[in-house]
């Protein structure tokens, strides 16, 4: 595979290599990177309730104040850098206020609930909240700017909100249309129940999610309790009192492992207008538990087993084992994991390895492959052997990698393909990869707002499609998205970058935005020659991409990486339309 740098002045092309878990890409956070560049937010507010300090304006003030704790109470605003559980034993938190992920911190010192009551039990500052503070600050022994602790200051409103009412995680992207085909996810289900109100549903819904805590089945009654989510600590949704698949009674003993990939069915509703749940007393029921019924096996512990090859884990279950690895560790033995691989990092034919990303199907997870080799081990000897949506049995060790106390969870290298799409390999060891470089050689260039990538070895036809990013149907802030239209389909992902790809429609702007490290990806059906991206400006300044932008091919499908030094920052690709002229 081939990668091609471009410079803006030069033009200068050159071969580059992936590289894989050398910069492992950060936790998904929900911050956006504004019109401007973070780093150049400037002092802001003046610190009253209708004009509260930003975190780069508090921070000068506790400059100015020193280490003597402020006479005046000031109001300050920010998102919150990392999720933040409170001290039931105090009601009160401690966390830190910033302006942009990465940038300067505000720490909110042991602060109280909005007037100054103590917060709710269980009450979560979740990464992103957007929180304003109300107290006395000081610079903290002359370097950390804070409020006055012991409840001295308090919590005015999360996202515009008292802290009365508690705080949970925010539900994400809803997905699914309730079908058996097409399950909500729980966000789609909390939406759903929230249309509903608080009155059970005569229409009867499918809906999967992951569960986050064991329960054991009732005895008496054949049915169990137990929340589901889209991710670990993400929104919950309820599965109350739900039967056994097809409506029978759970067998007795059954039970429900945290991080089994569960579909249940039947009534869904909000009820007392909180907690989005199905009916009870056995009105719904579970159709499966990691892919099988409930009188089939369905309730096979995920915990610490690592399945086989008939009977994989799911990638929930293989999240949970490395999750209580030690940072850095390896599981001793090889688990099984049953997966959809949801993005492709890179595949090798000079190594004969691929590193990508898999998941459990309807479910926002994720687990990386990484530099695993292809069916029964062989190497992998083209670029497309494998491709995003394929269903993948893995067989490998799992393994907590950790780099800059950001933590990936891996099936680590020397992996192989047991299944691809239900299908087995014919058996043996890969030998030594023989023959060349895939793929097609990828220029870039670019002329003022306009990013062209071209295949020079192609022959531009005189076939061409124009796709608008704004007639995707994609909604504003929504990360890495993904559409197809008349049989093309244009992903953007987050790639190794700190900040997801979205689609923007605010304002003046209607467009998709990659950061730094995100990617681009168009498959076609056929051959591309070209692929013309009319880029935005931000300030007037064109939204090309970064010098080091670098494009491969791998058959019809085309990969544009906005290449930086670090995984963000730089220069953004914007663009809202692509041109594509196919090959003869």
């Amino acid at each position: 595979m081939k990668k091609i740098l471009f410079s803006f002045m030069a033009l200068t092309v050159a071969a580059m290599t992936f590289t894989a878990c050398e910069d492992v890409p950060a936790p998904y956070n929900v911050f956006d990177e504004e019109e401007a560049d973070p780093s150049e937010i400037e002092p802001a507010g003046s610190g009253t309730a209708a004009d509260p300090f930003n975190v780069a304006a508090a921070i000068e003030k506790c400059k100015e104040v020193g280490n003597t704790e402020s006479t005046e109470k000031f109001y300050i605003k920010g998102k919150v850098a990392e999720t933040t559980p409170s001290d039931d034993s105090y009601g009160n938190a401690t966390f830190d206020l910033v302006d942009y992920e990465g940038g300067d911190a505000f720490k909110c010192f042991q602060v109280a609930g909005t007037d100054g009551k103590k917060l709710p039990n269980g009450f979560v500052f979740n990464k992103g909240d957007e929180v304003v503070v109300y107290g006395a600050i000081y610079n903290y022994n002359g370097k950390t700017p804070e409020t006055v602790g012991k409840g001295a200051a308090y919590v005015v409103s999360v996202n515009g909100q008292s802290t009365e009412g508690g705080n949970t995680p925010p539900a994400g992207e809803a997905k699914g249309t309730g079908t058996e085909a097409d399950p909500f996810n729980v966000a789609g289900a909390i939406a759903k129940c929230q249309a509903i109100g608080q009155t059970a549903s005569s229409e009867k819904y499918y809906v999967t999610g992951i569960a986050q805590s064991e329960a054991t089945a009732d005895a008496t009654y054949g049915n169990v309790t137990f929340d589901i989510a889209d991710s670990e600590g993400g929104a919950k949704f309820k599965c109350y009192q739900v039967a056994g698949s097809n409506g029978e009674k759970l067998p007795a003993g059954f039970s429900i492992k945290k991080g089994d990939v569960v579909v249940v069915y039947g009534p869904i509703y909000n009820y007392s207008g909180n907690t989005p749940e199905t009916a009870g007393k056995s009105a719904a029921y579970i159709v499966t538990v990691n892919g099988k019924a409930t009188n089939e096996g369905g309730n096979t512990p995920s915990g610490n087993e690592m399945g086989t090859a008939s009977n994989p884990i799911t990638v929930a279950a293989a999240l949970t084992i490395i999750n209580g690895l030690g940072d850095g560790s390896t599981t001793e033995t090889e688990a099984y994991v049953k997966g959809k691989i949801k993005s492709i990092t890179e595949i090798s034919t000079s190594y004969g390895n691929a590193t990508y990303i898999i998941s459990d199907e309807n479910v926002d997870n994720e687990l990386t492959v990484f530099r695993g080799k292809s069916l029964d081990g062989a190497q992998f000897t083209s670029e497309d052997e494998i491709k995003v949506g394929d269903i993948v049995v893995i067989k490998g060790k799992l393994q907590k990698y950790v780099k800059n106390e950001v933590v990936t969870p891996e099936i680590a290298t020397g992996s192989s393909i047991v299944t691809l799409n239900g299908e087995g390999g014919e058996g043996g060891e890969g030998g030594q990869q023989g023959g060349g470089e895939g793929g097609s050689e990828l220029t870039p260039t670019v002329d003022n707002t306009t990013l062209t990538v071209t295949d020079n070895a192609a022959t531009a036809s005189s076939e061409t499609q124009t796709i608008e990013i704004p007639q995707l149907g994609w909604v504003h802030q929504q990360s890495n998205p993904s559409a197809t239209v008349n049989g093309v389909t244009i992903s953007l992902a987050k790639g190794e970058g700190s900040n997801d790809a979205k689609y923007w429609k605010s304002g003046d702007f209607d467009e998709a935005r990659c950061y730094a490290k995100n990617v681009v990806t168009i498959q076609a059906s056929k051959p591309i020659a070209k692929v013309i991206f009319s880029c935005t400006t931000n300030n007037g300044a064109p939204c090309v991409g970064n010098s080091t932008l670098t494009a491969t091919a791998s058959g019809n499908t085309w990969t544009i990486v906005n290449e930086h030094s670090t995984s963000s920052g730089g220069t953004q690709l914007r663009f809202n339309k692509i041109e594509i002229i196919y090959a003869q």
